[in-house]
């Protein structure tokens, strides 16, 4: 079956802007395992495969479990392993419950958004051909390899989004997002930028980065250097840290 998606052109600030507001593929996989999220995460993906064309309720439903299965940072992910022996698995059925997920991408009624490897520092994130769908699914670091191509820092948002961004509306982002703008991409870029020209590495700790990390977004977003050069430690701690236990673990 040929995806409409697949032969249509997304701009790079629509693709930016829906980024912004989606969840990292890992945030599925949390919500399918926690039990005070698996529930809802199954309704809202129940409500997804009933669905034609990916529509707001099932991303109603999934918001709420997605939202909070974001948050959780390495003190939550050590309970949750520890407390209910979470694995980057999907439940008992773990073959039935990653097709499910598949299907809804492959179908484009889940759609992806990452970047595409190996990165430049100024790269910006793609949409994700459903067929990338069909390779190999690294649910931990949100990444994903297929037909000849790789993507990282990959997050998800539902179809009718995208093609609301496509057709030129105004609305490019999921709704209920409150608060200031978020700064998690900047903070990725900057990571990505200084480990790949050799200023930061593993062997650094993480309170000698804060400080570069901050001073090269001022320099490269000098419009809001103003919020960036202020961002704390804890904010960009969150950012990195899967980061960083990602390389670690390849050394």
């Amino acid at each position: 079956m040929i995806n409409k998606l697949d032969h249509l052109v997304i701009s790079d600030d629509a693709a930016a802007g829906l980024w912004e507001g989606g969840f990292y593929i890992s945030s599925l996989c949390i919500a399918a395992r926690a039990k005070s999220l698996s529930t809802a995460y199954e309704n809202a993906i129940d409500l997804f495969m009933n669905s034609q064309s990916g529509n707001e309720a099932g991303w109603d439903a999934l918001f709420g479990p997605l939202q909070t299965a974001s948050t959780y940072d390495d003190l939550d992910m050590m309970q949750l392993s520890q407390e209910e022996h979470f694995s980057w698995k999907f439940g008992i059925h773990v073959a039935e419950d990653e097709a499910k997920l598949r299907e809804l991408f492959t179908r484009s009624i889940l759609c992806g958004i990452g970047f595409v490897d190996p990165r430049q520092p100024y790269d910006r994130p793609k949409l994700v051909p459903s067929d990338v769908w069909n390779g190999r699914i690294n649910w931990a670091d949100s990444s994903l390899k297929g037909n000849g191509l790789l993507f990282s820092g990959t997050k998800i948002v539902p179809r009718y989004l995208v093609e609301r961004a496509i057709s030129g509306e105004a609305e490019k982002v999921p709704p209920k997002k409150i608060g200031r703008p978020s700064v998690k991409s900047e903070i990725y870029e900057a990571f990505e930028a200084l480990s790949a020209d050799g200023i930061i590495s593993t062997k650094n700790k993480m309170s000698e980065m804060y400080p570069l990390i901050r001073r090269y977004l001022s320099l490269q977003h000098p419009d809001r250097s103003g919020v960036l050069s202020k961002l704390s430690d804890e904010t960009i701690r969150k950012e990195i840290s899967p980061r960083l236990k990602i390389l670690k673990s390849h050394n």
